[in-house]
């Protein structure tokens, strides 16, 4: 098996977790272990160090964060003893050096600071006389081999309950990106355009011609207001030489009111035909109407039906989600429990030491 492959039954889905965060999970875990350890229980440090032997101080041993120095020591060629070193402050870095100053550190008595983030020792050490750094800080993970170095096997069920407690924190995070955006959301739904409430008609509204009045309002004229009539005039320009059918009846000239009432029923037709044009322009409107109302109300039909199958589906998804959140939620407290649980057996050899200085405990 592998630590991710544990990680993966820790947080019960191993797809969905990213293999990015468990990597820097499990350098973050080792973080976390070291500064805690240190708290709880310091004299296991010592089984999580490793040295590191620098014959000068060009490379100067780097120190990260939670990185713990436990000791550092100078050999003395001269006398052929490994002394410790000293640590002392930065603003004694001149002093160690000055022969003059009380703070001087001949290689009978050695000091170390870290300056810019690193390990720095005086006397400088030289192929000769060589120093070994000893010091906690966060190893090599091999994933597949499930080792990290410097690491005590019996702390790694703590390492992988850390980092799986941080990768549950990833993926409940990440829920919050898998929520559509609203129900026209593509990646989640079929496409489903907005619905169109244009009617695609061509055909324009049609206004009765000009004409049908014309010939409405002169039939009136013919019979009632011959001032209405307009037209032809007198050569001379006189006034109008047209009567209406009123002035014949007051004459009692049949023959005139025949020939005038006559002209005013051929106007009516001409009005009628004009009418009959605008009706059957009207019709075509009409049927052109009917047609793509039906069309709109069919698509009507069809769109809400894809958005009451879209809004199914976004419920639905809510639905998955919230459970997945309730689930990520519950067993992130059942993980925190466990590293409460390690954390504890971790605290027990310190305790045990406290223990024995007062002349008790488990290994006397």
């Amino acid at each position: 098996m592998s630590f991710t492959a544990k990680i993966g039954r820790i947080t019960g889905n191993p797809t969905a977790d990213d293999a990015t965060t468990i990597a820097e999970s499990l350098v973050n875990a080792q973080h976390e272990i070291i500064a805690r350890i240190a708290q709880l229980n310091p004299e296991m440090l010592e089984s999580m160090s490793s040295v590191e032997e620098v014959a000068n101080n060009t490379y100067q041993s780097a120190v990260d964060i939670n990185t713990i120095i436990l000791n550092v020591t100078r050999h003395d060629s001269t006398n052929n003893l490994t002394r410790s070193c000293s640590p002392t402050e930065r603003k004694f870095e001149h002093q160690v050096t000055d022969t003059g100053s009380i703070y001087y550190a001949p290689k009978t008595s050695p000091v170390y600071l870290i300056k810019e983030g690193k390990v720095t020792i005086y006397p400088e050490p030289t192929g000769t006389e060589k120093a070994n750094i000893t010091k906690v800080e966060p190893g090599a993970v091999n994933d597949g081999a499930e080792t990290v170095a410097n690491m005590p096997s019996s702390i790694i069920p703590l390492l992988l309950h850390i980092a799986a407690r941080d990768v549950l924190i990833q993926r409940l995070g990440k829920l919050s990106t898998t929520l559509p955006t609203d129900l026209d959301d593509t990646t989640v739904f079929d496409a489903l355009a907005d619905f169109d409430d244009s009617l695609g008609i061509t055909t324009a509204l049609p206004s009765i011609h000009a004409d049908y009045q014309d010939a409405v309002d002169k039939a009136q004229a013919l019979i009632d207001d011959v001032s209405g009539i307009g037209g032809d005039v007198n050569t001379d320009g006189s006034g109008t030489d047209i009567y209406s059918a009123q002035k014949w009846l007051i004459d009692e000239d049949p023959e005139m009111l025949s020939g005038t009432i006559a002209t005013a029923s051929q106007e009516l037709q001409r009005a009628s035909a004009v009418l009959s044009g605008y009706q059957a322009e009207l019709s075509k409107y009409q049927a052109e109407v009917s047609k793509e109302s039906a069309e709109a109300g069919q698509a009507l039909q069809e769109y809400q039906a894809n958005l009451g199958k879209k809004i199914q589906l976004f419920t639905t998804l809510i639905g998955k989600l919230n459970t997945d959140y309730q689930w990520l939620q519950n067993q992130l407290g059942i993980v925190q429990s466990k590293i409460n649980e390690l954390w504890a057996l971790i605290g027990i050899p310190r305790q045990d030491s406290v223990a024995k200085e007062l002349g008790g405990g488990v290994a006397k």
